[in-house]
């Protein structure tokens, strides 16, 4: 009988477990600002948050087709208006209910639909959360905090549709900082350091690593993703004293932390000069300044950045464009000296990772083939430069990467040819040979310069501290351009042709990760993709999630195999075209001509460029080839000794214009 009873006991108990376990895995009423709400469905899109005593009831929506579940325009800090202007930001919890089923307004900025006209709201320290599923005990899913691109000046964190990246099994948050003179202006003193929107952008990373968990995530898996002048902060805040805890990886798509004309190197008069565009010129110091730019609307702010864009980029400045910039730039503070308020840029890049002044973590970094192309036009380039030679001798004499690169440009020995290889034939274009033809020896140039070096160095010196990869995309389909989520920047302003091969532009990728949606976040109606477009998307998006999930760990993903180690001095390469393969030899031997260290370069290595130099130049005179006659060389393509390159060139040309 006892022993019936005991059994009987144990069943019960066993029961009694089972149902305990499966209540403690449901979403249950809360207490939200002293009044009890009501249980959530079990698909609901509503999410209860406790947090150092403060309680919220967050409700969504979710998408009946696909599943998805939003929360949008979600607060991480008080409003930046009145006296909080120009202030860090006022770092802001979760608290009451929160309705958060519509898109919030971007922050301040030209409408890119109607010219002369501002969009925007000062009060948009705002992050969007998407999640494929809501959280139970099994959740844990990796998280990507997305910094959109658009120099500081233009974009939103509407514009980026999240489900291709969401079907992933991946939360996205997209996240909003200030922009332009409200965000960016400062001298980089203790007093007046400037940088608010890098201060936002770790405002809003402190806000995901604290609440994440309670929409599905892990806060253990947090990995920075930005474009353009976005990957430029992403990489600076992995950097940061103040930010680089929070962050557990780094994604930066065509930026990096050697990215030119994304820092200001003369900050107090950029500080003057929009004083004075903004009638504030008679102000006596800073204090006077802010006061004076704090009783400006905000309307008359964003059309002075304008014009101090337009005065920026005019001229020979053409050429800051190209990089992605708008005419801002972050600001290098004084390192913090436990006195006042920490630094969040307190150095410069190069002097951190060659200190090895980095978190130990993984790096995957990119450019598109063709970054420049859109950038310029030919005929600016010759009313501002003569030639095109010309421009692309002050682009590469302006590059300023000496504590990187050697101060001596080598020279490139092409073995059984007794000839030498330089930086001033690689730079020489026959202003004879077809229009298409120097566009796009211009945009291989000056992708090398602004994109593809400082992107291959960045990953070289990260790989002495952690792992590092880089990939090049290099698929160009019919999907949507980079001006649709860059409209008014103005490296995607052009639409030049490069010849038979259709160009892949600064920002083209970005329509492989995200769908194109405005800056308000409605959907800008695009074809359907194509079947090819489709499979590229897909490889693009298994790449960053094998990313994002091991990184370099090879055991965790079948994927993961590709994310071979980039070691310093090495070469290795992620291409992503039709289908996504491990390559070696990132154009090493146009890189080497700038001083980029790699492997040992032979004969073979540089075939294709030296024959391709030589083409140029043969197809506007016979010269070179009746000299290799003369000398026995039988019209090899190791010719170029003979293109008289000037006497300087055996050292870095000097800066012709400061960039």
């Amino acid at each position: 009988m006892q022993r019936g009873i005991m059994h009987n006991l144990l069943q019960f108990i066993c029961v009694l477990l089972i149902i305990i376990s499966n209540v403690s895995t449901k979403r249950v009423k809360r207490i939200v600002g002293g009044v009890t709400s009501s249980p959530p469905l079990p698909d609901d899109p509503v999410v209860f948050t406790k947090l150092y005593s403060r309680s919220a009831r967050v409700e969504g929506f979710r998408n009946p087709v696909t599943g998805l579940y939003s929360f949008l325009a979600l607060r991480y800090a008080e409003p930046p208006v009145g006296e909080n202007r120009f202030l860090r930001p006022k770092y802001q919890r979760l608290e009451g209910d929160i309705n958060a089923t519509m898109y919030g307004p971007p922050c301040p900025q030209p409408d890119p639909r109607r010219r002369g006209y501002i969009i925007g709201n000062e009060d948009c320290l705002l992050l969007n959360v998407f999640t494929p599923q809501m959280p139970d005990e099994t959740t844990g899913l990796p998280v990507l905090v997305f910094i959109h691109g658009g120099g500081f000046r233009f974009g939103s964190a509407n514009q980026y549709g999240p489900d291709p990246l969401t079907s992933k099994k991946m939360i996205f948050v997209p996240i909003q900082y200030r922009l332009g003179t409200l965000g960016i202006i400062g001298d980089g003193t203790t007093e007046f350091s400037g940088n608010v929107a890098l201060f936002d952008m770790n405002a809003a990373i402190r806000w995901v690593k604290e609440y994440i968990s309670f929409f599905g995530g892990d806060p253990k898996q947090i990995t920075i993703i930005g474009h353009g002048s976005g990957a430029v902060s992403a990489t600076h805040l992995s950097m940061s004293p103040i930010s680089r805890e929070l962050v557990s990886g780094v994604v930066a798509m065509s930026g990096s932390a050697f990215t030119k004309n994304m820092i200001d190197d003369s900050p107090v008069q950029s500080v003057r000069q929009i004083a004075e565009f903004n009638q504030c010129g008679s102000a006596r110091n800073e204090t006077e300044i802010l006061k004076c730019l704090r009783e400006r609307d905000v309307i008359d702010i964003v059309n002075q950045d304008s014009k101090v864009q337009t005065e920026r980029l005019h001229g020979q400045a053409l050429l800051k464009a190209m990089t992605g910039a708008a005419g801002f730039g972050l600001v290098v503070e004084k390192p913090y000296d436990n006195r006042g308020l920490p630094s969040i840029l307190d150095g410069l890049p190069e002097m951190k990772l060659k200190s090895g002044l980095i978190k130990q973590i993984p790096l995957l970094t990119g450019v598109t083939k063709h970054e420049t192309a859109n950038g310029f036009l030919l005929n600016q380039v010759r009313d501002n430069f003569l030639s095109a030679t010309e421009f692309l001798k002050v682009i590469s004499g302006g590059l300023n990467l000496d504590k990187i690169l050697p101060a001596n440009l080598p020279k490139i020995n092409l073995p059984g040819s007794g000839n030498v290889l330089q930086l001033a034939d690689y730079l020489k274009i026959p202003e004879t040979l077809d229009p298409v033809k120097i566009v796009a020896k211009l945009t291989e140039a000056t992708t090398d310069m602004l994109f593809n070096l400082p992107a291959f160095l960045t990953v070289q010196e990260w790989s002495k501290f952690a792992p590092s990869f880089l990939y090049s995309f290099e698929y160009s389909g019919r999907n949507a351009k980079g001006s649709a989520f860059l409209n008014g920047l103005p490296v995607v302003a052009g639409n030049n042709s490069i010849g038979d091969e259709p160009a892949v532009s600064h920002g083209d990728d970005l329509a492989y990760l995200f769908d194109v949606r405005d800056l308000d976040g409605n959907p800008i109606n695009e074809e359907p993709l194509h079947a090819a477009d489709k499979e590229v998307r897909n490889s693009f998006t298994d790449l960053l999630s094998n990313f994002v999930r091991s990184g370099a760990n090879k055991d965790k993903n079948e994927n993961s195999g590709l994310f071979s180690l980039f070691q310093s001095g090495g070469d290795s390469f992620i291409k992503i075209g039709k289908e996504v393969t491990l390559e070696k030899d990132f154009r090493i031997c146009q890189l080497s001509l700038f001083g980029a260290t790699t492997k040992s370069i032979g004969a073979a290595a540089c075939t294709l460029l030296v024959d391709e130099l030589s083409a140029l130049n043969q197809a506007t005179t016979n010269v070179t080839k009746e000299l290799t006659k003369t000398l026995g060389l039988d019209g090899k393509s190791s010719v170029l000794n003979l293109l008289a390159p000037p006497k300087s060139q055996g050292t870095r040309p000097n800066s012709l214009l400061k960039f």
